[in-house]
């Protein structure tokens, strides 16, 4: 039935007459329908939110319709088809010990699902890195970026930009920057200190002379809390930037294990859901991978040693260690929506079949509309796309390649899996409901 009338105009509404207030009683009515509707709408969202386990991700992910129009009949049951939840990325944190030379270690943090275990990489403080671009001063044509190392990028700049820069080496954002002084540091380690750690350089200091003097002897070796900062800092003459990072490892691994040892509360001081205290709790609840930023010596240009990152294996050992990163920048990493189309999916499990290379993020993970799907399928939205949904494809080793019609702009790749790859990977990425 047609809503006009036969001359194709609307028809007329009739309106109550002004001066009774009526008008204004139905503004206030609907006002009022509007307001219990939204609270009702926030409050089953909250509820959802708490009943559905967090397993690498949370939340019921409300996608009716994106900014482009891409529309999903979205669901708040796991198990049913179009169900899709907001991935939650891997917690990341950058720890920076300062002391009166300036930057004496650089170490980052993640930790894993449930606040439980993650990695610690070390990070030599001469590692070469571009500066940023608006403070390039480099402009002709052709020229190469102008460099620093992150060691001489915190005096002369502010804490946002050493973070910047360090993210642009790993790869990844960091959610969170602290920043320790020699006290704050040894203040950090007292509640477990002495620790007890096997030495494997003995570490001497010059003095203007050229003398000598033995700070910390190789072999075993008992750190008090005030040893702790001394001995991360300390440094001999002409050695490999490595070396110190192989150190100052050594202390990660028994400051970690001393925490998970203990039955003090207080383990650690300050927050226990934020900062270094989160951290540190989260690593020594469960299994800690240590590794040091892969790269080789390199020299400035007034003969000084430095360290020039290798950015391939970078982004190798950020993929084994940390699940599901952020970019270091904006459009640094496709973003990939993964759904299953073979079952109900197991977040958890899809998380940790690696199925997208180390240039990626998984921003949603969820059911597909249907889980009779035999091929899986890798569909881009634009073609600026079309050559990493290649790429994606032949790192499943299966599966079909095309562009959707329809653009979105909450993914620019959507992975539907398939049984083919099921079977070729062996997937056990769904739940007990889904056969």
């Amino acid at each position: 039935m047609s809503n006009h009338d036969d001359d194709g105009a609307p028809p007329a509404v009739a309106l109550p007459e002004a001066g009774t207030g009526e008008r204004a009683r139905n503004r206030a009515l609907r006002r009022k329908r509007r307001r219990l509707q939204e609270a009702w709408f926030i409050g089953a969202v909250a509820v959802l939110t708490l009943a559905i386990p967090v397993l690498g991700y949370v939340g019921f992910h409300k996608v009716f319709t994106t900014t482009q129009g891409r529309k999903v009949d979205a669901q708040n049951d796991p198990t049913k088809p179009n169900y899709e939840a907001d991935v939650v990325p891997t917690p990341v944190m950058l720890l920076a010990q300062t002391g009166s030379n300036g930057l004496s270690s650089l170490t980052m943090l993640s930790i894993g699902g449930g606040d439980a275990g993650g990695a610690v990489v070390l990070i030599p403080i001469d590692t070469v890195t571009n500066v940023l671009a608006d403070q390039t001063t480099t402009t002709r044509p052709g020229a190469t970026a102008k460099t620093t190392t992150l060691a001489a990028a915190l005096p002369h700049s502010n804490t946002a930009e050493l973070t910047q820069l360090t993210a642009n080496v790993m790869g990844l954002s960091f959610d969170e920057t602290v920043l320790l002084n020699d006290d704050a540091l040894a203040q950090f380690v007292t509640p477990v200190a002495p620790l007890t750690i096997n030495n494997p350089d003995r570490l001497v200091q010059v003095d203007s002379r050229g003398r000598s003097a033995v700070l910390f002897p190789a072999g075993s070796l008992t750190l008090q809390a005030a040893d702790v900062p001394k001995y991360m800092a300390a440094t001999n003459p002409n050695e490999s930037a490595l070396a110190r990072v192989a150190r100052q490892q050594v202390v990660w691994q028994a400051w970690i294990a001393a925490v998970k040892s203990s039955t003090d509360p207080n383990v650690v001081p300050g927050e226990t859901t934020s900062g270094l205290g989160r951290y540190l709790r989260g690593l020594a609840k469960g299994n800690v991978q240590f590794a040091s930023l892969p790269g080789t010596p390199g020299y400035d240009a007034n003969g000084a040693e430095t360290f020039v990152p290798d950015a391939t294996r970078v982004g190798q050992l950020i993929d084994s260690l940390v699940a599901l990163p952020t970019p270091a920048n904006p459009g640094d990493r496709i973003r990939v929506r993964v759904l299953s189309g073979v079952g109900p999916v197991d977040a958890t499990a899809l998380v940790a079949a690696h199925l997208v290379a180390a240039d990626a993020q998984i921003t949603i993970v969820g059911n597909a509309d249907r889980f009779d799907y035999a091929t899986t399928k890798v569909v881009y939205y634009d073609d600026n796309h079309a050559a990493a949904a290649s790429a994606a494809q032949q790192l499943l080793g299966v599966g079909e390649v095309s562009k959707s019609a329809t653009s979105v702009d909450t993914e620019d790749l959507t992975i539907t899996i398939g049984q083919d790859l099921v079977a070729k990977r062996g997937l056990k990425i769904t739940t007990s409901s889904g056969g």
